[in-house]
């Protein structure tokens, strides 16, 4: 596994753990950083870097399980460029992007009409939930299904539903 930069390179080891599930253990190379061990089941993806708020500091993904159409993943983060990965949180869907506003996005199916996008915030280290988008191509609707995260970046239900249900990070 290796970074934006060069010089940093991690080593990913696979070890045993419970029935049908392997322990991943992410080593830095350079010893810069401390050891990361997630289990992890049946997954066919590879833990990777990407800068998901593009402030210049790249989070790593670990794939922790995938299902049937989305993949559940543990984010890793470092507060500031020169801190330790901690665990920021965990989320699931078919990948990442970032809104016209700066917020992280992961988007998923929830069936063969359905898809969602979960917005969030990166702070210190830690995923903040910004607001959860139900869009239903069927019905040709976006519904917010939970807002209590609006709050924290100032804007109002309506507001958001605007914003967010036009933003091309979420609809395309």
């Amino acid at each position: 596994l290796v970074t934006g930069d060069p010089s940093q390179v991690y080593e990913v080891r696979f070890g045993e753990a419970d029935v049908g599930d392997v322990t991943m253990t992410i080593t830095a190379l350079d010893g810069t950083q401390p050891t990361i061990e997630e289990v992890v089941g049946g997954t066919f993806d590879s833990p990777s870097l990407a800068d998901l708020d593009r402030d210049g500091t790249e989070e790593l993904l670990v794939p922790l399980f995938t299902g049937a159409q989305n993949t559940a993943y543990a984010v890793w983060a470092r507060p500031t460029p020169a801190a330790p990965f901690v665990r920021a949180g965990d989320v699931s869907g078919l990948g990442f992007g970032l809104t016209t506003d700066g917020y992280i996005v992961v988007g998923g199916h929830a069936s063969a009409a359905a898809s969602y996008a979960d917005l969030y915030l990166l702070r210190s280290g830690v995923l903040v939930p910004i607001t959860f988008l139900e869009l239903d191509a069927e019905q040709d609707t976006c519904t917010l299904t939970q807002t209590t995260g609006l709050g924290e970046i100032g804007l109002d239900e309506a507001t958001a539903r605007d914003r967010f249900c036009a933003d091309p990070a979420i609809v395309g």
